[in-house]
């Protein structure tokens, strides 16, 4: 991984954003989607691949955040991160919040 991340041009950031409201679903209906481990860990390592600071997973749902906290957690904090230093090292990008404002107010801090 480190010799495709000496590659990567790191004269501006880019950060990715997977929203999971609203969203539209194919009957045109406002709604919320399901965070999946898939996303989490597909997403977290590509973006780490190339370069990516920080991988946004929004969604409003409390219990949604809490999943995906804890199974990034799991591999960030937790036995997964010792097992495989790689995917806690993709994993730790990661960072969740309730809705894109929120990811806007802090990217525009940085």
């Amino acid at each position: 991984m480190t010799e495709i991340l000496d590659t990567v041009d790191t004269a501006f950031r880019l950060d990715i954003a997977l929203i999971h409201y609203p969203v539209i679903n194919k009957k045109q209906e406002l709604i919320g989607s399901a965070v999946t481990n898939l996303d989490l860990h597909d997403i977290a390592r590509a973006g780490k691949t190339f370069g990516v600071g920080t991988y946004w997973v929004v969604t409003p749902y409390e219990q949604q955040q809490e999943l995906a906290a804890d199974i990034a957690g799991h591999w960030t904090d937790g036995y997964g991160g010792t097992v495989n230093p790689d995917r806690a090292e993709a994993l730790s990008i990661i960072r969740i919040r309730a809705n894109l404002d929120q990811v806007i107010a802090e990217i525009s801090k940085q």
